[in-house]
């Protein structure tokens, strides 16, 4: 049964327009900005570290996946406009964590589930 994900804030989850999902050992990330192809901002990964920080330990998998065609088109590029993302609090190089994944130390897996259009290295 899936269940929403409570042990980050609504706050937070809301202001980086990500929602999470927790079903059994399974908990499923959305970015949730589909009108901006889910555009990342310093709220976007506030939202993700946030999440990575709160993992329960009997979560085994992580699947990061993006709302409506496409996963994500990567850096909200609103934020380089000298007045950066209206509602943003920092800067893009002040706010942004200094790692992107689960924070704790213990086995589980992460998984990119891209819908359509996403950035390859």
């Amino acid at each position: 049964m899936t269940t929403p994900f409570t042990s980050v804030g609504a706050t937070v989850l809301d202001a980086g327009r990500v929602r999470a999902e927790l079903d059994g050992a399974v908990l499923t990330v959305t970015l949730d900005r589909p009108e901006a192809r889910n555009a990342q901002t310093p709220a976007t990964w506030r939202a993700l570290a946030a999440i990575g920080d709160a993992l329960p330990e009997d979560v085994r998998v992580v699947v990061l996946r993006g709302a409506g065609t496409s996963f994500s088109a990567g850096l909200d590029r609103a934020m380089l406009a000298p007045g950066g993302i209206p509602g943003s609090r920092a800067s893009p190089t002040s706010s942004r964590p200094a790692r992107s994944g689960p924070s704790r130390r213990s086995p589980s897996t992460s998984v990119r589930s891209p819908g359509g259009a996403a950035p390859t290295r």
